[in-house]
């Protein structure tokens, strides 16, 4: 006689711990990943529900990378920016040194040497890469081609949507002039005055019988203060201001004795139709044209006394730096940059290059005063620069990574709402579905040894 099949105890007991087992398994998964729901059958519902949360979290993160890319270069950028300006500024104070041209010899060449050796260092500065790109010698600029540089200086884009450009210049640029009669070249009264110009004011002192020509070197050592030069012409002193147009004035007022002169001619403004609209007065400043239309914001520096037709431009944003700064793929912000090399940074009065030992601008002395206004000149290019770097790191990429946590905190809220496992409940869990197991294995164990006492017995009947 032998028992093969299972009793329906037996298999009872062995269904309760299958079912004791896999309630352990599972609450053992979810304790082990933080989750309610890992796989499809565990909550159907649930489990589409998360997914599509997930899939949308991973977007924002991924965009999030890129944004943290964009402060990257943003900072860093900002960095260089300002240790262009701290060299800059070193410039104009060595320059400084010798504003009254009372330096000896071996001073000036102490300073100029040092003046060389800040030059060099902005040269350096402008070729440092971030993430593998240059952003300060203008390799992030707009690339204009058909520029006619007999016409236009320079092109400055602030935002593109026309990238073609033409028109005509009607009336050309002009600086504010004055006149001071003198006789046989020398000064008639001792006078002491205030000259003002666009860059600020400055005060001189003239005597009776004194040469034009000392007169003029004074007015010209503080041209970086005043923005405005003097020439001996003939009897007379000749003033003619730095800049162009109607904000570029000359003004006498004389505190003390007598400096006639025979009245300023006011500077004029540039006259300009760019893509058949006409520019408002409101648009221009001496020799530069602000066009702006649906979109696009250009402006164009022109040549001094330059009028005519334009020839044709193209602008192009291929070489621009463009960053994914929200979860829209195909919305870009981009950062342009002109070239803030040494050979481009200055204006009117000339460049960085000038001021190098051998240059037309270099050795302090006589050249000191243009010399401070070219540095004044690139100090107000780097502020330009300096404006577009914040406007992309202080404002567009600081509020996107704003957003973008805000979207990371709410869709990790809402997953955790839906699919965090509360450990203390789940412990639980897998507490008392490790005793039902255990219990259940101590059943069968009971059962079975029944079960042998009984075959026992029977094989101990069988025998008598």
């Amino acid at each position: 006689m032998r028992i093969a099949s299972l009793t329906g105890l037996e298999q009872f007991f062995l269904t309760q711990l299958a079912r004791a087992d896999e309630s352990a398994l599972d609450s053992a998964i979810r304790l082990s990943t933080g989750k309610k729901v890992n796989k499809p059958s565990d909550d159907p519902a649930a489990f589409i529900k998360i997914t599509g949360f997930e899939q949308r979290l991973n977007i924002v993160k991924a965009a999030k990378t890129q944004v943290d890319a964009a402060a990257t270069v943003g900072s860093e950028t900002q960095l260089g920016l300002d240790e262009i300006r701290s060299q800059l500024e070193f410039i104009r104070d060595s320059l400084l040194y010798d504003e009254g041209v009372e330096l000896t010899a071996e001073e000036r060449t102490v300073e100029q040497a040092s003046i060389d050796a800040a030059i060099e260092a902005i040269s350096d500065l402008t070729g440092t890469r971030t993430n593998g790109r240059r952003y300060l010698d203008g390799s992030v600029n707009y690339r204009v081609s058909g520029r006619n540089q007999a016409q236009v200086q320079d092109v400055e884009v602030y935002a593109l949507k026309e990238t073609t450009f033409s028109g005509t210049v009607t009336a050309a640029a002009t600086q504010a002039q004055s006149t001071y009669n003198g006789v046989a070249a020398t000064i008639t009264d001792d006078a002491t005055f205030t000259l003002t110009g666009k860059r600020g004011s400055s005060t001189i002192t003239v005597t009776s019988g004194e040469a034009l020509v000392d007169a003029v070197d004074r007015i010209n050592q503080d041209s970086h203060k005043t923005g405005i030069t003097a020439v001996v012409n003939g009897d007379d002193i000749d003033f003619t201001a730095v800049d162009f147009g109607a904000s570029a004035a000359i003004n006498f007022d004389v505190v003390a004795g007598v400096f006639n002169t025979g009245g300023a001619s006011p500077g004029t403004d540039a006259v300009a139709t760019i893509n058949g609209q006409v520019i408002s007065p409101n648009n221009i400043d001496g020799n530069r044209v602000t066009y702006g239309n649906n979109g696009t914001h250009v402006v164009f520096e022109l040549q001094a006394g330059f009028s005519g037709a334009l020839d044709t431009m193209t602008v192009s944003d291929s070489d621009v730096a463009k960053f994914t700064l929200s979860t829209n793929l195909s919305d870009l912000t981009s950062l342009s940059l002109p070239p803030l090399v040494p050979e481009l940074l200055g204006g009117l009065s000339g460049t960085l290059t000038d001021l190098l030992s051998g240059g037309s601008l270099s050795g302090l002395g006589a050249n000191t005063s243009q010399a401070i206004r070219v540095v004044d000149e690139a100090l107000g290019q780097m502020s330009l620069a300096e404006g577009r770097v914040a406007a992309f790191a202080d404002v567009s990429v600081d509020s996107a990574s704003s957003l973008l946590e805000g979207l990371t905190e709410s869709l990790e809220e809402t997953l955790d709402s839906i699919n965090r496992v509360n450990e203390d409940e789940e412990s639980l869990f897998l507490a008392k579905s490790q005793s039902l197991g255990a219990n259940t294995l101590a059943a069968i164990s009971i059962l079975q040894r029944q079960q042998a006492s009984v075959l026992s017995l029977v094989h101990a009947s069988a025998l008598f």
